[in-house]
């Protein structure tokens, strides 16, 4: 047996925790947005199946229903990151020139105090149209 230790300098412990953290600096923004994404997504399948009660509700009433809880029973209707509401026919909701029995818009607002607040609100119709609001700007899509 030698007579010193085996073990990592203090330079060679350095230089792994450095490259350890540039990676992490690299890999965190990356991972940020891919958890953003993966609740947005969440968003959008809440308001598919928002969007599938609606349809099932004109083909029994012949008429799109007016509010949340005509849909679900409740006045409010909250996912894990998103309110839901039915927007009517006032203005900004896509359908001024429209009756309200003709068409319907759908939309998906993050909570105030959950990670997706500053995401904007996702919106969708009876006509299949999507996008998103985001700092006051219609963004097509999803």
């Amino acid at each position: 047996m030698s007579d010193y230790q085996k073990g990592m300098t203090l330079i060679e412990l350095m230089i792994a925790v450095a490259i350890v953290g540039i990676l992490a600096a690299i890999a965190w923004p990356n991972y940020s947005r891919y958890m953003e994404s993966s609740r947005r997504s969440a968003g959008q399948a809440l308001l598919q199946e928002a969007m599938a009660r609606q349809e099932t509700y004109y083909g029994q009433h012949m008429t799109y229903a007016s509010s949340v809880d005509e849909l679900y029973g409740q006045t409010t209707y909250k996912g894990e990151y998103y309110e839901l509401a039915v927007c009517g026919n006032q203005t900004g909701c896509g359908n001024e020139k429209n009756k309200a029995s003709d068409m319907t818009r759908m939309t998906a607002t993050p909570l105030t105090d959950g990670p997706q607040q500053g995401d904007g609100v996702l919106w969708m119709n009876s006509e299949g149209d999507r996008g998103r609001i985001k700092d006051g700007k219609e963004q097509g899509g999803w």
